[in-house]
């Protein structure tokens, strides 16, 4: 069956002439109380992001690694010479978490400072045992002045082992024309809880204000708002200090789809915006529309069904309940608010061996990445280690292809969205068009058939059953501090293996069957109710007297579906929900989580599963064009954006366009009238072609 949806959409010329000066005065005149009013973000950012690629292990030699990099010419893809990142428009280069200075002291007096790792890594502070386990009742020092050490009150603390010179390293940034970011989400220092007992409750304005005040003095020209972070919450105080410091700073809402617009508000977002104005009048540039990205064919597919008019079935939940549909008509995707699926993760899975790439997505599979995230203009926000030649060479000539930049950055009045779905010989292929002006119509042809040797819920799951062993590492589960297994009490569950991460629920689905894994690190325990936070309380499990394992953000159990770790609802003794804890064999301080002969597996590979239910192999599509919405009539001129040529042309609008799609692979055209010049001379927008402004440095906190 296929699914039509040209009627969702009417023809999208409403701004097709509007060109970057009308574009720039439009943002004067439409800019609300409410909107953020830094007169940039009026195309889609660019740029790269810290977590993905270096997670806790992150300092400034690494920052300014990577901003050196993003100046860096490589040779050109599309032609003779060489091609910078930053000359494409990847201008913003983003610090994540772990900048901060939390210290720890420990019931002993010992002092255990945030740059001091564990075991190799920089994890959240923790006054370790002797046999390694975290002791309780430590206390972490908030990561802001209070205000009695000669310091204004909310001035962020920096780790200065790892960032001895922040000023410096956005002057870098400046230096080689880039944007700096800053990060305000503070897991490292357990940001999203609410203070214990006894302590001063937050000053929410004077705190999100020391932030401003620093934002500007460093000068940095971005900052990402996270939702573990209680006072990144409102987003409205956010934009209304920093329209009042008269710094152009870019405000990323990372939210998981919460606090977007069109929402109602909730009590802790002053007034949601509708971003139906001209010029997007949220508080915010872009804004997250689902969960937190993973390198692997099913999460790219997933974050896409937030952004779906029908959604794709084989690949987990849409949007966030009550959420509109943000590229619907009229879309609230637009200049100066972008919806955005995520960072990402092209390039980032898999790892280099002997000079190529092993793992992670096929090149394919990365082009369909990229070329999903150009259709509907989302921030186009890169997160591999860009030092690592294997992971370059996989991409470069994916996310330096001029014509999809330009695709991604235009505007006629509408980001894009899908058109067609269930189409194709495979039943499984999808159309998704955007407006480009002169007549011009971007046309992104996609096959999302599922993966015949891995099922989608293990691709994004994580997490697998696999015959208990005792020298394996990755079963083993280390508790939080002081809790013991069926005590009822709250604890992250973390790795001892890869990354070290802890029990997390992708995209903090709140459905049973969603997929759990290890790759978001490890958030601290929630001390403010789930009803204030639920993507607060991810990360946060109950194991039970009775063998259950809960999550405490949806109260779901933890239960094996054949070879799968995910959750359901909870059904008493259930033996899919029973679990026994265990000593780990091999590691005193660990443990394993048994069901029958088998355990939690943080990355053993499952048995070949049978071929899953649903749409499989390459696809042969036939397209009658009277279904994309063309503006105009007459002969086709068909560009191939992958291949940067001409195919052969159609006769008329009336005519049916057919191609073949690889498994796992797109087409990615513009159709226009036959005459029509394409692709354009590349040149960055105006917003984006200003110097950046230096900070005052007036008082370096």
């Amino acid at each position: 069956c296929s699914s039509d949806l040209s009627n969702f959409r009417e023809a999208h010329t409403v701004m097709a002439g509007l060109q970057w000066g009308l574009i720039a005065a439009v943002a004067l005149l439409s800019a609300s109380t409410g909107a953020v009013d830094n007169g940039i973000g009026l195309t889609p950012p660019m740029g790269w992001r810290a977590w993905k690629a270096f997670y806790a292990r992150i300092s400034q030699d690494i920052m300014e690694e990577m901003m050196a990099e993003l100046a860096t010419p490589y040779p050109d893809p599309d032609g003779g010479g060489t091609v910078a990142l930053k000359d494409l428009g990847y201008l913003y280069v983003g610090l994540d978490d772990h900048w901060q200075n939390c210290t720890t002291i420990c019931p002993n007096g010992t002092v255990v400072p945030s740059w001091a790792p564990y075991n190799g890594d920089y994890d959240y502070q923790c006054c370790h045992n002797a046999d390694g386990t975290c002791e309780k009742n430590a206390t972490t020092l908030p990561w802001y002045s209070d205000g009695t050490d000669g310091l204004e009150y909310g001035t962020p603390k920096w780790d200065t082992h790892r960032f001895p010179d922040v000023a410096g390293m956005v002057e870098k940034a400046h230096s080689l024309g880039l944007r700096a970011g800053w990060y305000m989400g503070n897991y490292q220092c357990a940001g999203g809880n609410s203070r214990g007992s006894g302590e001063a409750p937050w000053d929410l304005t004077r705190l999100v204000q020391g932030s401003v005040d620093a934002i500007k003095s460093y000068g940095f020209d971005s900052v990402k708002c996270d939702s573990g972070f209680f006072v990144c919450q409102n987003m409205s105080l956010w934009g209304q200090l920093l329209n009042q410091s008269g710094r152009p700073v870019m405000i990323e809402n990372c939210h998981q789809g919460a606090e977007a617009p069109g929402l109602v508000a909730d009590g802790r977002y002053d007034g949601n915006c509708t971003g139906l104005t001209p010029i997007s009048d949220c508080p915010f540039n872009f804004w997250r529309t689902t969960g937190d990205p993973e390198p692997d064919w099913g999460t790219v597919m997933r974050e896409l069904n937030s952004l779906r008019k029908v959604v794709n079935p084989f690949y987990g939940s849409g949007k966030r309940a009550g959420a509109p549909e943000f590229n619907a008509d009229p879309p609230r995707s637009r200049p100066g608010g972008w919806a955005y699926p995520g960072t990402m993760v092209v390039g980032d899975g898999g790892d280099p061996v002997n000079g190529t790439m092993h793992g992670g997505m096929t090149k394919d599979e990365n082009r369909v990445h990229f070329g999903g995230w150009c259709i509907v203009s989302s921030p186009l926000i890169l997160a591999y280690n860009l030092s690592t030649p294997e992971r370059r060479e996989l991409v470069w000539d994916i996310i330096t292809n001029k014509e999809a930049i330009q695709i991604n950055q235009a505007w006629a009045g509408h980001p894009g969205s899908q058109v067609l779905a269930g189409i194709g010989s495979n039943n499984g292929t999808e159309v998704w068009t955007k407006p480009l002006g002169d007549s011009r119509t971007a046309v992104f042809i996609v096959n999302t058939a599922v993966d015949n040797h891995t099922s989608v819920d293990e691709a994004d799951g994580g997490m697998k059953l696999a015959p208990c062993s005792d020298t394996s590492v990755s079963q083993d589960w280390v508790l939080s501090p002081g809790v013991h297994p069926g005590d009822g009490a709250t604890t992250n569950i973390k790795s001892m293996a890869g990354r070290q991460g802890c029990w997390e629920i992708t995209g903090c689905n709140m459905h049973p069957g969603a997929g759990i894994g290890t790759g978001y690190g490890c958030k601290g325990l929630p001390k403010q109710p789930c009803s204030v936070s639920e993507c607060g309380c991810n990360g946060a499990w109950v194991t039970n007297p009775n063998g259950s394992i809960t999550s405490l953000m949806s109260g779901l159990c933890l239960a094996a579906a054949g070879s799968r770790v995910t959750d359901a609802v909870c059904a008493g003794n259930d033996p899919s929900q029973q679990w026994k804890i265990v000593p780990s064999p091999r590691s005193p301080t660990a443990v394993h989580i048994v069901q029958g002969s088998n355990c939690v597996d943080d990355n053993q590979p499952p048995p070949p599963p049978p071929t899953p239910p649903g749409p499989s192999g390459p696809s042969d599509v036939s397209i009658n064009l009277q279904s994309l919405g063309l503006n105009f009539s007459g002969a086709v001129r068909v560009r191939d954006v992958w291949a940067h040529k001409d195919l052969p042309g159609l006769a008329s609008t009336d005519a049916t366009l057919s191609t073949h799609v690889p498994y796992h692979g797109s087409v990615f055209l513009v159709l226009m009238p036959a005459d029509s010049e394409w692709p354009l001379p590349f040149e960055l927008a105006p917003w984006m072609r200003s110097e950046p402004t230096p900070g005052t440095h007036a008082s370096r906190p």
